[in-house]
């Protein structure tokens, strides 16, 4: 997942700056399109792999 940290005011653009409740928003947000790119991304490695 992508990661943006501005400048102050706004220091929350990272997981580990962020306030628990809305890490866990955007995980939850993200679930099926992580599924879907890890998929993709396997299946690309494999053609790649066998040519």
């Amino acid at each position: 997942m992508a990661q943006y940290a501005p400048e102050p005011p706004y220091d929350a653009g990272t997981p580990a700056k962020a306030p628990a409740e809305v890490t866990k928003i955007m995980r939850d947000m993200f679930v099926e399109f992580n599924k879907d790119a890890e998929k993709i991304g396997r299946e690309a490695y494999s053609r790649y792999r066998d040519g």
